[in-house]
């Protein structure tokens, strides 16, 4: 009866799109937030929680910020 309702379901992802659960696909926690390490070759946010949300608000100002970071870390990963 909602099948009707919808019209035609193409838009709905077939069961083929997810073969997983998600949960199936995240390893369990090795460690709880608190204990977790930093490692100075990890990523970093551009600045503080409170100027990266307001950097988020324009788009074209994120991507120019955040892009060039975003390729010299994959760059530095990919030479490993």
């Amino acid at each position: 009866m909602i099948g009707r309702w919808l019209g035609n379901n193409s838009w709905l992802p077939t069961r083929s799109a997810f073969p997983r659960p998600i949960a199936a696909i995240r390893d369990p926690p090795r460690r709880r937030y608190q204990a977790l390490l930093h490692h100075a070759d990890s990523p970093q946010l551009p600045s503080g929680y409170a100027a990266v949300f307001l950097l988020a608000l324009c788009p074209p100002l994120w991507f120019s910020i955040v892009d060039p970071r975003v390729r010299a870390f994959r760059s530095t990963v990919g030479s490993r």
